[in-house]
């Protein structure tokens, strides 16, 4: 079995770990590193996914164990913020991009509706689905790049 050296503490540990024996640090998912390995992934998508598979997975149930940098780096993109639907479809995700414009355009309308309702100025609505966007890139391509899941939603 090849080894690899650990992440926090620099110890060897089984490539197929995934938290050191010795300091109890995260490492890379398998599948995250075999497709790195084929060539499909950055080093920072490897590491944005080794901090999801910390938070629990796809649901993220120990999100609030993780301190707020990392959190911060599972829950917001900023190519997702700024281009949405577009860095969706550049991922191969062209499916969810399609269903989230949809969502995204009617919380910009509702946005609209509740801003007017309050006096404040309507266009920080578009700022809603920028945020819907930066906010589900990372999990979505973890979804498809590790569960298999490129559906529609």
């Amino acid at each position: 079995m090849s080894t690899v050296f650990c992440r926090g503490c620099g110890q060897p540990v089984t490539a197929v770990a995934t938290s050191c024996p010795n300091c109890g640090a995260q490492q890379a998912t398998p599948q995250a590193t075999q497709r790195k390995a084929e060539g499909a992934l950055s080093d920072k998508w490897v590491k944005r996914f080794a901090l999801i598979q910390k938070a629990g997975g796809a649901k993220l149930p120990a999100l609030g164990k993780l301190p707020m940098s990392e959190r911060l780096a599972i829950k917001f993109n900023i190519l997702g913020f700024l281009f949405g639907p577009f860095y969706y479809a550049f991922l191969g995700m062209w499916k969810r991009a399609l269903t989230m414009l949809g969502v995204g355009l009617s919380i910009v309308l509702i946005g609209e509706v509740v801003l007017k309702a309050v006096g404040a100025h309507q266009s920080l609505a578009s700022f809603f689905m920028a945020g819907f966007f930066a906010g589900k890139v990372n999990l979505d391509y973890f979804k498809k790049q590790i569960l298999n899941d490129n559906g529609w939603w």
